[in-house]
């Protein structure tokens, strides 16, 4: 890092930053030496990854889809393709009353939105939308496999915090009554942690990892 005034010199002294990126990654431990088996996604229950951007969460997702050797249906929100269709055309051949239910839980209950296509709708329309399509699935698993894992980086990143709080309790109660459905989330956001309620929260700091419960209630 090259730098170019005295005040630069005193801040990159005072956030670590006059090191070189090399010795910080050598000296880091990385999400990879986390023991991952110490993370168990129950079905039924909610992990929740939390800390910085760029802390790691997205390199521990990884890492526990690559590690797990269990016949798991693992239901990616990022993977998850938008048609050019109106959305209450991206469930299946699920009942239309039941597409609008699950839309209205998320937050698209809107009339007008039911018959625009996912590119016609906002960022954070797509992403409640993607979020009700995996519930979808999710809920709508087999039962060959043990359980379905519903995953979701950056979750409710682009949502305003309070329709990202009410979305939250949606999944909350969506794995609440689907016992056969896990979910992992990673977030930035230390605000979504009453409303999702983990059965355990993993923080990741920029190569330490550590794992711990939550202490709430939610019903």
């Amino acid at each position: 890092m090259r730098l170019r005034s005295a005040e630069a010199v005193e801040v990159a002294r005072w956030f670590g930053l006059d090191r070189s990126p090399r010795r910080r990654k050598r000296a880091s431990n990385g999400p990879g030496k986390f023991d991952v088996g110490c993370v168990e996604l129950k079905a039924g229950t909610i992990t929740l990854l939390s800390g910085a951007s760029g802390a790691g969460k997205s390199s521990l997702l990884r890492e526990l889809r690559k590690r797990s050797t269990e016949q798991v249906s693992w239901i990616d929100l990022a993977g998850l393709r938008l048609g050019n269709v109106p959305i209450v055309n991206c469930f299946d051949d699920q009942p239309l009353l039941e597409t609008l239910k699950l839309l209205a839980r998320v937050g698209l209950g809107e009339a007008w939105s039911y018959l625009r296509t996912p590119l016609q709708l906002s960022e954070g329309q797509r992403f409640r939308l993607k979020l009700a399509m995996g519930l979808y699935e999710a809920m709508a698993c087999s039962s060959a496999k043990p359980r379905a894992v519903l995953v979701c980086d950056e979750f409710a990143a682009t949502l305003d915090r309070l329709t990202a709080m009410i979305v939250a309790r949606c999944v909350r109660r969506t794995i609440d009554a689907h016992p056969h459905v896990a979910a992992v989330l990673a977030t930035s956001h230390d605000d979504l942690v009453e409303a999702l309620a983990p059965d355990s929260v993993v923080h990741c700091d920029f190569g330490h990892v550590s794992l711990s419960g939550y202490d709430g209630t939610h019903g």
